[in-house]
């Protein structure tokens, strides 16, 4: 028996395929919260345009240009610690936005939070990839069917969230 599937019984793997597909579906959502969010930011905090374009800017600058250097850290330190480190620093940035005090501390929570996002992202996705090489019950085209749909789910659940 492989060493891998003894350390993740059948449950185990889908509950954590299940907390990576949510992570996924969380995190594209982040990406927008901001932009749809910013017309009441500006007047609660009388900010200038320049200030409310780096709620998005701050997230998405560093998501992207962290992501690939996130996955080599998961690869260095190992996949599921840094997407734990990556979920538990972005709940704790969540909550700490909503209570920031002005316009610059918004701006620069947004930026660690898009580096917790790429963090989560990438050891989530190597994570969900180690399951299937590891799953002698569970073949990839069975993960495929969680994850692409959920994938897939959370760009419209976006567009719902923004118009509702």
């Amino acid at each position: 028996m492989n060493p891998d599937t003894q350390l993740h019984p059948a449950h185990g793997r889908h509950s954590i395929l299940a907390a990576i597909c949510l992570a996924a579906l969380v995190l594209p959502m982040s990406f927008t919260g901001g932009a749809v969010a910013t017309p009441f930011i500006g007047q609660t905090f009388n900010a200038h345009p320049m200030e409310l374009a780096w709620i998005t800017n701050a997230f998405m600058l560093s998501f992207g240009s962290l992501l690939m250097a996130a996955g080599t850290l998961a690869d260095l330190y190992g996949r599921k610690r840094l997407f734990m480190c990556g979920m538990a620093l972005f709940a704790l940035v969540s909550v700490l936005l909503a209570a920031v005090p002005n316009i610059i501390w918004l701006d620069l929570l947004r930026g660690v939070q898009g580096i917790a996002a790429a963090a989560a992202l990438a050891s989530g996705s190597a994570g969900q990839r180690h399951l299937r090489k590891s799953s002698m019950d569970m073949p990839g085209h069975v993960l495929s069917v969680f994850w692409a749909p959920l994938s897939g789910l959370a760009w419209p659940s976006v567009l719902c969230y923004r118009d509702c």
